[in-house]
């Protein structure tokens, strides 16, 4: 079994999420970036490969509150691991 994960777009797609109550063209411009980036690199991303035995997770998580000075929106953050250190997301 095989499991794919894309961090590479992750902190893009969380940071333009914040406006999907109100974009704008600026949000729409940088979604169309985002779209043509996974559109010329679809099979770019982490692999992993498991059993059973491997199996354990561990995961972590933090958040700030407000910490951004323009609107006052919260940030999170949050890291999956495999048993061995191999981290997944």
């Amino acid at each position: 079994m095989a499991t794919k994960t894309r961090p590479d777009i992750a902190f893009a797609v969380g940071n333009y999420a914040r406006y999907m109550s109100k974009p704008n063209k600026t949000h729409f411009i940088a979604l169309d970036r985002i779209w043509g980036y996974l559109l010329r690199y679809p099979d770019l991303g982490l692999f992993f490969r498991f059993n059973q035995e491997t199996l354990a997770l561990v995961g972590y998580y933090d958040a700030d509150w407000a910490n951004c000075l323009m609107n006052r929106k919260s940030t999170t953050g949050y890291c999956f691991f495999f048993r061995r250190g191999n981290i997944i997301s």
